[in-house]
C-alpha cells in the first residue's frame, strides 16, 4: 500500500498535515478559481499611522490578475483609542480600514487612524 498521506487513525486524516501555513511569503493554496487558475496566499503586514483620510499603498510585485478575497487580524485605533477589527469601516465613529482599490503591483488600503496587524490576500496570478 502507498502511503501518500499521513493517518491520524485508521481512516482520518491529520488536517494540519494537508494545510499551508499563513506566510508573508506567495504560496499556491492547492485551491483553483472558477477559470482554472491557482489561487495564491499571502500575508501582509501593516503597521502605519495616519493623522486624517489617508490611502496607505503596498507595493507586492506579485502580478495580480484577481483578488479573491481578504481578511485579516488586528485592529485600528482612533484618536481617543477605540480599537476596531478590520477590514472594518464604520459611520458612527468614522474610523474604517479597506481596500479600496488593486493592480497587478500594488494594493491601496484606506484608513483614517493607526492600524496595525496583518491582512490575509488570496488572488489568481496574470499568465
Amino acid at each position: 500500500m502507498l502511503n501518500l498521506f499521513r493517518l491520524k487513525s485508521g481512516n482520518r486524516l491529520d488536517r494540519k498535515d494537508t494545510f499551508f501555513q499563513y506566510s508573508t511569503e506567495e504560496q499556491f493554496t492547492g485551491k483553483y478559481w472558477i477559470d482554472g487558475k491557482k489561487i495564491y496566499s499571502k500575508v501582509i503586514a501593516i503597521n502605519q499611522t495616519h493623522d486624517g483620510h489617508n490611502d496607505l499603498t503596498i507595493t507586492h510585485n506579485i502580478g495580480i490578475d484577481y483578488i479573491i478575497r481578504y481578511y485579516g487580524t488586528g485592529y485600528v485605533a482612533n484618536q481617543v483609542g477605540y480599537r476596531r477589527c478590520f477590514p472594518y469601516t464604520s459611520c458612527s465613529d468614522s474610523t474604517g480600514f479597506y481596500m479600496t482599490e488593486y493592480h497587478e503591483n500594488t494594493i491601496k488600503f484606506w484608513s483614517n487612524w493607526r492600524v496595525d496587524g496583518y491582512v490575509v490576500i488570496e488572488y489568481t496570478k496574470i499568465s
